[in-house]
């Protein structure tokens, strides 16, 4: 079922199947006056999926025979048994909490109990009630997919014959992804020190200072291994391995305070090529990163946006160059085998930074976080 806003901005519903010969019908079912009120578009949407249902249930007359009855109470235990082992934990809490929430909405506003009579509707409607809840667009995509995952599960045991929360049948929330919209976490460098003051371990202050000096995604500070760093030079290379980096590899030309953290993590753990790596072999570096700082209300992401507000602050108009050394797409024009790996140009950046971020440092003597003065 889709709909179509016509030129007197009413509504038409329609209704579509595939034909014999490798085509596609579509058929309007109903049309919404053009005043209509939500109350009245939803009849009509109602009335518009009921065709749909019937026409499915037309097309699948034989499959309809094969169907196993299942309420849908017992279908979705039966998932988070089967998932238990199969998925993460913090996904099986997840399905956990998703699933018996849907189940229990399904049951209260009039929807099937048997899982094979269950339709789009009913899950449009569950959407729209997740977001008047005010959850975010992303975490209601993310129950969804749950949802999906597990219908299309049931198709596979024959519990229904299709998928209501299909992508294709449901309209997904669209996602935002406007980080400059959002304020900035910390500014400046004396909220990055108060937040280094705060730290509890000479580990998560070297951490957290190679994070917020470098600008590195978490996904670059996991692969990161001392072969990439040179200390005779203090450059440091970033490959692209699973990130949004470009074709090639950037080199950054680490600061006095970068140096700092990374002989301070040399000395803690200098077993293993990474740099970074586990913590102790327990916990990989993404996991440590957001343990750290979410008790602050602080994201490695957010470390990212800093150092990038700092470099822009301490040399403005250098947009290309700040680019390169984050690891940005400047523009379109930018051909990505050009190679624009300027040490000389990079080096007086990252020493503003430097300065910039040293002018500020307080009197932290006895607290361990902090580089000490002889190295920086």
């Amino acid at each position: 079922m889709f709909k179509r806003v016509n030129k007197d901005e009413s509504i038409s519903f329609y209704i579509k199947w595939p034909t014999g010969a490798g085509g596609v019908r579509a058929v309007r079912v109903i049309r919404a006056s053009p005043v209509a009120r939500k109350i009245e578009l939803r009849e009509c949407e109602r009335e518009a999926w009921s065709c749909a249902r019937a026409k499915e249930k037309e097309l699948n007359i034989d499959a309809y025979q094969y169907v196993v009855p299942c309420d849908i109470v017992d279908a979705g235990d039966q998932y988070i048994r089967l998932m238990d082992g199969q998925l993460s934990p913090s996904s099986v809490d997840r399905l956990c909490r998703v699933l018996p929430q849907f189940v229990e909405y399904m049951l209260n506003n009039g929807g099937a109990r048997q899982i094979h009579k269950l339709m789009p509707h009913r899950i449009v409607r569950y959407r729209d009630w997740l977001l008047e809840k005010g959850l975010n667009k992303s975490t209601i995509c993310l129950y969804l997919s749950d949802i999906s995952g597990w219908l299309k599960w049931c198709v596979g045991e024959s519990y229904c014959i299709t998928n209501p929360a299909d992508k294709k049948r449901v309209n997904y929330p669209r996602r935002t992804n406007d980080k400059a919209a959002d304020p900035l976490s910390i500014e400046g460098s004396d909220q990055f020190w108060r937040l280094m003051k705060e730290l509890k371990t000479d580990y998560a202050g070297a951490v957290v200072g190679v994070l917020a000096c470098s600008g590195l995604r978490i996904g670059e500070a996991r692969n990161l291994e001392w072969a990439d760093y040179r200390p005779d030079t203090g450059i440091l290379s970033v490959h692209t391995v699973n990130t949004r980096t470009k074709k090639h590899q950037r080199t950054i030309p680490a600061c006095d305070a970068l140096r700092a953290y990374l002989l301070i993590l040399k000395m803690i753990n200098d077993e293993g090529p990474y740099i970074i790596g586990t913590d102790e072999g327990r916990k990989r570096i993404s996991t440590q990163a957001t343990t750290i700082l979410k008790p602050h209300g602080v994201t490695p992401h957010d470390l990212r946006r800093w150092f990038r507000t700092a470099l822009e602050t301490t040399s403005p108009r250098q947009f290309e160059f700040i680019d390169d050394i984050m690891g940005h797409r400047a523009s379109r024009t930018r051909q990505a085998y050009s190679r624009r790996h300027n040490i000389e140009a990079y080096r007086p950046i990252m020493d503003r930074f430097n300065q910039w971020l040293m002018y500020d440092k307080p009197d932290l003597s006895g607290v361990n976080v902090i580089p000490p003065q002889e190295i920086v």
